[in-house]
């Protein structure tokens, strides 16, 4: 048997099945599971384990089934995250939105060297420790919107030259260091709405080549910075910002329509 789908019952625990089932994807959203023992799956590829009632996820849970590519627990009561629940290299694909996780621990994804995708948005996460995202060089999109995060390191996403979509909407961001997108040079989205940002560095867009969607509205700056003017920027939203904005031109490309959606506060000189 190659898959197994119990979903939508009245599970509160996963139950016991034969490992010699070559079992490769397991179906076990919209039940009552509040506890997950270490699964032993050597050939499971997919579990669905979203909307449940876990709120623990152990060390070394899905370690044993070393197959494992992507991982969905949207929608549970995750508080603890130990620090090598994840240690699956062939991982892909991570959903932990919908939880409420207020801690990552640092080394997370230290062995998740095959990630593209994670999913860490509707939490109360308050901060991204230093490298959390170090060297995940496939790594694609990050979703973290909906947070309470306040600081993100400099070196966050370092080496993460692949990363194409990055969501930090809805957050408490009031700074960001000029460096932190250094290394994200085929970013194609970044969202920054909805933060407290009130400056942002005149060099902190200069890496960012193939960046087409920005939206930094929301928030409240006042200068945009200068690196801003050397993006081919196809969407860009500045809206609700107290801008205040003197002889400043954005190119866009004429082939593409730019959207931007602004509220601009001219200069009095």
């Amino acid at each position: 048997m190659e898959i197994l789908d119990l979903s939508h019952n009245r599970l509160n625990t996963i139950p016991s099945l034969r490992t010699n089932l070559k079992l490769q994807k397991l179906f076990l959203q919209n039940n009552q599971i509040n506890h997950i023992k270490q699964l032993n799956y050597p050939d499971l590829r997919l579990i669905n384990l979203s909307n449940n009632n876990i709120k623990i996820l152990h060390n070394n849970l899905f370690s044993k089934c070393a197959k494992l590519v992507e991982i969905n627990l949207f929608s549970n009561n995750i508080e603890l995250i130990s620090e090598n629940v994840f240690n699956n290299n062939q991982l892909i694909k991570l959903n932990l939105a919908h939880n409420n996780i207020k801690d990552i621990p640092p080394l997370l994804f230290r062995k998740t060297i095959e990630i593209k995708y994670i999913f860490l948005n509707n939490n109360q996460i308050c901060e991204l420790s230093e490298k959390l995202f170090y060297d995940l060089e496939k790594l694609i999109r990050v979703n973290l919107s909906d947070n309470n995060i306040q600081e993100v390191g400099k070196d966050v996403f370092s080496n993460c030259m692949k990363l194409e979509w990055l969501e930090l909407k809805n957050n408490k961001i009031s700074k960001l260091p000029k460096e932190i997108f250094i290394d994200l040079n085929s970013l194609l989205k970044l969202d920054l709405a909805n933060n407290l940002i009130v400056d942002l560095n005149d060099d902190i867009f200069n890496r960012l080549f193939n960046l087409k969607i920005l939206d930094i509205s929301l928030n409240r700056i006042k200068k945009l910075p200068s690196s801003l003017k050397k993006l081919n920027i196809w969407e860009l939203y500045l809206n609700s910002n107290p801008l205040i904005i003197s002889n400043y031109t954005i190119i866009g490309p004429e082939e593409n329509k730019l959207f931007i959606s602004n509220y601009f506060r001219k200069s009095e000189n």
